[in-house]
């Protein structure tokens, strides 16, 4: 799987486009080994912090309700989403001159 694709997450969900593996080449390309490793972590510690704290909160949230909320929560969403979505409650966006034009390849370094 290439850098930015969409992939499903560890739990088979799904999931988004992962930016790390481009920030991390970019790295390694860029900057010196005496820096690269706080770089990394300063990659990763937002990241893992906020998946720690996504969880916890889940779980405070969760505790005092039934495991079940849980389900019929995110059900609903997934209900109000595709009714959004059939509805076309949302305006399609289509894009302007500016924003389909691509950039022009650089030349070699």
């Amino acid at each position: 799987m290439r850098s930015g694709e969409l992939k499903p997450s560890a739990d088979g969900r799904g999931g988004g486009a992962d930016p790390r593996p481009l920030l991390r080449l970019l790295a390694v390309v860029q900057l010196s080994t005496e820096v690269r490793g706080r770089v990394f972590v300063g990659f990763e510690l937002p990241w893992q912090s906020g998946r720690r704290a996504s969880l916890a909160i889940g779980g405070v949230v969760v505790d005092p309700l039934a495991v079940q909320s849980v389900y019929l929560f995110g059900g609903l969403l997934l209900l109000i989403a595709g009714a959004i979505g059939l509805t076309g409650v949302l305006p399609h966006r289509t894009l302007t001159g500016a924003e389909r034009s691509t950039p022009k390849p650089r030349r070699g370094r």
